[in-house]
């Protein structure tokens, strides 16, 4: 996992405890509120809002600054192979899906905010206890769609790791002699068709782009943990 992929998702996990510690505290001033009352300071509750107080909209810039450092890595990368620059044209495509993964990081922040606020609203309206309540933000309310967690990882390091992939890709996609090797861990894990590539004598030499055996940017498939790198 990219170092900055890491960081962000450490930035999400500090947002998300805060968040929910600020509602632990909310919750007991909110008992014994009437409906009239409950309704008027859900209508007022913007999560979302204290969420970007906290940091995440910061926390997605910087991640997206990062990868467009990594672009540059590879850019220069390219240059010192005698590569010829990455066309403009292209630089805009890998800027747009990196754009595209935020938007769809927001908008999931988006429906997390909506999830605790309507989890707030129901159990007050409903008489759940106070301590019931409470767990239930900590926990996995909306079927595990939690703002951080295993699943989350997963989905945010595949998304990354694709892009860093095509960004490779579209890079060196005016040099057709360039050859790229296949890195990565070989356990119990590896899928078989990784392993394949791996053990491939042709892998230590490199493929040209035309003869990869598998995609640059899906690789083995879903959250896999190997890269196609230039040989340099």
């Amino acid at each position: 996992m990219p170092k900055y992929v890491d960081t962000y998702l450490k930035d999400l996990e500090a947002i998300q405890n805060e968040l929910v510690a600020r509602l632990r505290l909310l919750i007991p001033k909110l008992q014994n509120l009437s409906a009239t009352e409950l309704i008027e300071i859900g209508k007022g509750i913007d999560l979302l809002k204290e969420m970007d107080a906290l940091g995440f909209s910061n926390a997605l810039s910087n991640l997206y600054s990062s990868f467009n450092g990594e672009v540059v890595k590879v850019t220069e990368l390219a240059a010192a192979l005698n590569v010829p620059g990455i066309t403009e044209a292209n630089l805009n495509a890998i800027k747009y899906m990196a754009e595209l993964e935020l938007t769809a990081f927001a908008n999931e922040a988006k429906v997390y905010a909506s999830n605790l606020q309507r989890e707030i609203v129901r159990g007050m309206m409903t008489g759940t206890s106070v301590n019931d309540l409470a767990e239930r933000l900590s926990g996995e309310f909306t079927g595990g769609r939690m703002l951080t967690g295993p699943q989350k990882r997963v989905v945010v390091n595949d998304s990354f790791s694709r892009l860093s992939n095509a960004t490779t890709r579209k890079v060196f996609e005016d040099a057709p002699e360039q050859k790229f090797t296949y890195v990565g861990p070989m356990d119990d894990v590896t899928r078989d068709e990784c392993v394949g590539v791996l053990s491939d004598a042709q892998n230590s030499e490199g493929y040209k782009a035309d003869e990869l055996p598998l995609p640059f940017d899906s690789r083995g498939g879903w959250n896999c943990r190997h890269d196609w790198i230039p040989v340099v």
